[in-house]
């Protein structure tokens, strides 16, 4: 859990050392990360999510920081090196992000809405049918 993780607050390695132990799996280093992509997720979804509460905020930005590790740990491999590795770290995250966004959006917009008006009394002859079906 993100909440559990004491990062270093400063990490001496140069990219290369910290891909390397990103790819090891060094606990340290994946603890750095998730800390770094929680804060900027979290004003990532602040910036766009006024209308919820912190605690919403907290809850979504831990679960698209999750996610975004889970991304970033697939994709490792395709780093390249052509810029900072934390800088390639947070554009996953935050394309990780603007999906979960998106999915919630569409979501709720083609949710199912309740039925606003009643559909009219049953006719008598479907009711004796389907109460001697349960007879």
């Amino acid at each position: 859990m993100i909440e559990s993780v004491n990062p270093p607050s400063v990490w001496p390695l140069d990219d290369g050392h910290l891909w390397q132990k990103l790819v090891e799996r060094n606990d340290n280093a994946w603890a750095y990360l998730q800390a770094q992509l929680l804060v900027w997720v979290s004003a990532h979804l602040r910036a766009r999510l006024h209308w919820m509460s912190h605690e919403q905020i907290g809850e979504w930005a831990g679960e698209c920081t999750q996610a975004a590790c889970l991304h970033i740990l697939a994709r490792l491999h395709l780093y390249r090196g052509e810029g900072p590795l934390l800088g390639w770290c947070r554009v996953v995250s935050i394309n990780v992000t603007n999906d979960w966004m998106r999915r919630d959006r569409r979501d709720r917009l083609f949710a199912p809405s309740p039925l606003q008006e009643e559909s009219g009394p049953v006719d008598d002859s479907t009711n004796q049918v389907e109460l001697a079906g349960v007879a």
